[in-house]
């Protein structure tokens, strides 16, 4: 991540702003900091100072790089540089020098524990073998033109090299880190309040997401889709797209998903009532419409409650009804939330297909908080694609899920974003107290709207620690509906099983200690991923 992420209009810099632009396609593994100015604040720092390209990798080494355009030349005879044939008062090494040994005193408790070096970079010109250099000065510290060819390589060369400089030096602790990163920050410019970002950040994923679909198409001719993708990989979206699409070209869509809020939330934005050509729905509800239609006292006839009711009865009742299907049979079939779904569901919705139409199946299993351990009836017969990327949250927020997880996530261009909250308390009213706090400072201080903000319960509203929780300041506390609405003048709450499949701008999970551990990976997973910007976790201390 490079902040800004923008290099300044105002700025003619040309050099740096090559610079600037190798430094962004860096991998996220890397923090840059471009441009940072220093005042002072003891007589160890130069009074002022500046730096051009402040590169972290994070937790374990600091690298200070100053950055001179134009042709380059150092005469070891009069020990003096040269910048296009012009003698310079201070060199580019005593520049760097200087800069990171005031840095170093400035940050004396992260120093200690992380090596902090310097490199000098000539984007314009290449330093040719044997030439005299400064005696405290070695061609491993230089990036010249040459090396911009593989820029990352040389960078984590630099890295590599202070490592062997300082192998006593073994890394930070993480706070450490946030506390150095939060204090580049705070310059004018860097910080905007959450609100300005997260319409900032929106733009980036909408980008991410077009990217994904782009890729997806290059698949999409195929009859039989089986399509698995991480928490944020854009299943929905892309099974909604695809739906729309064949729609347009006169096929009829049947659009498939087990979350009733998340179904009505598709109907709405697909416009159900005036597209004749698609049906959107969930398992339960497309069952029930058509063995209603077809034997309508036969859904009250039979004991729904019985374990039996959705994974036998329900299926043998549709197979039974399936030639006199009023609405005719689909041209193509696309279902999400594929995880959710029983084996017997797919073969009876599998014959609802005209032949030779197409089946597209949208899974992630990490998110199989039912523990359904799903099997797709003819499996070896469909093309198999993995969606690579999450594009939906923040880089901060998927460092969490892999925690979660303990495996990689894949991401690429996400915004950074801010560090998970992890709230510790000692009880439900620590809990409640503290929920009030952060809601009513982001409203307040950041410009959030009531609608981009959701809190997520893990039991029953009277069984929480906001039971008796009926407003914040102006705002009603009040249930989520099943059309998943945000209302005016309300702040909603609902459960991961009404949720499942949505997300919103910021998120507040409480009662995390109630999760069971052989429940917390694909719940907390599944939980943690609808937060598109920033998450709030709250658990009691055992």
């Amino acid at each position: 991540m490079i902040y800004p992420q923008e290099f300044p209009s105002k700025s003619n810099n040309v050099a740096e702003k090559i610079i600037f632009e190798k430094l962004s396609f860096l991998s996220n593994k890397f923090d840059i900091f471009y441009a940072r100015k220093f005042v002072a604040l003891s007589n160890f720092e130069k009074n002022e100072y500046e730096i051009d390209f402040i590169v972290c990798l994070p937790c374990k080494g600091i690298i200070c790089l100053e950055v001179k355009g134009g042709i380059i030349l150092f005469d070891g005879i009069k020990k003096e540089w040269y910048q296009n044939s012009k003698k310079l008062k201070l060199g580019p090494d005593e520049q760097a020098s200087s800069a990171t040994h005031s840095l170093i005193n400035r940050y004396k408790s992260i120093s200690k524990s992380i090596p902090i070096g310097w490199a000098l970079c000539f984007p314009d010109c290449q330093i040719p073998y044997g030439t005299d250099l400064p005696t405290n000065l070695n061609k491993n510290v230089i990036l010249d033109q040459k090396k911009l060819t593989f820029f990352e390589k040389a960078i984590d060369q630099l890295f590599i090299d202070l490592k062997n400089q300082y192998p006593s030096k073994n890394g930070c602790k993480k706070w450490e880190y946030e506390s150095f990163v939060n204090s580049l920050l705070r310059g004018i410019g860097f910080v905007q309040v959450l609100g300005s970002r997260i319409k900032n950040d929106e733009n980036k994923f909408i980008e991410l997401i077009k990217d994904q679909i782009e890729i997806f198409r290059q698949l999409a001719e195929n009859n039989k889709l089986l399509v698995k993708g991480p928490a944020g990989s854009g299943k929905t979206i892309i099974a909604k797209t695809l739906a729309q699409e064949y729609a347009e070209n006169n096929k009829k869509v049947l659009l498939m998903c087990f979350n009733r809020t998340l179904s009505n939330k598709l109907s709405y934005e697909l416009g159900i009532r005036n597209n004749e050509n698609i049906v959107s729905c969930t398992f339960h509800s497309f069952a029930k419409r058509i063995i209603e239609e077809h034997d309508k006292h036969w859904w009250e006839a039979n004991d729904k409650s019985n374990d039996d009711f959705w994974d036998l009865d329900v299926p043998a009742k549709l197979d039974n009804i399936i030639n006199s299907f009023s609405l005719g049979k689909f041209n193509c079939i696309i279902i999400d939330e594929g995880q959710d779904f029983k084996e017997l569901w797919f073969e009876v919705l599998f014959k609802f297909l005209e032949k030779n139409s197409k089946t597209i199946i949208f899974m992630d299993m990490m998110q199989d908080i039912f523990r359904r351990n799903v099997a797709i009836p003819e499996e070896t017969t469909f093309t198999k694609f993995n969606l690579k990327y999450n594009c939906r949250n923040t880089n901060k927020i998927i460092c969490y899920l892999e925690e979660v997880i303990d495996d990689k996530i894949n991401r690429y261009g996400n915004p950074e974003g801010d560090s998970v909250v992890l709230r510790k308390c000692n009880n439900s009213t620590d809990i409640q107290r503290l929920l009030i706090q952060d809601i009513e400072k982001l409203m307040r201080d950041h410009s959030i709207r009531n609608d981009q903000i959701l809190i997520l319960l893990n039991s029953e509203k009277k069984d929480s620690s906001i039971s008796n929780l009926k407003h914040i300041g102006d705002f009603e506390i009040k249930s989520l509906d099943n059309k998943g609405r945000f209302l005016d003048k309300c702040i909603h709450f609902t459960t991961i099983e009404t949720f499942k499949g949505l997300e919103v701008d910021i998120l507040f999970i409480i009662d995390v200690s109630n999760i069971l551990p052989n429940e917390f990976k694909k719940r907390m997973y599944t939980e943690s991923s609808r937060a598109k910007h920033k998450l709030f976790l709250y658990s009691i201390n055992n």
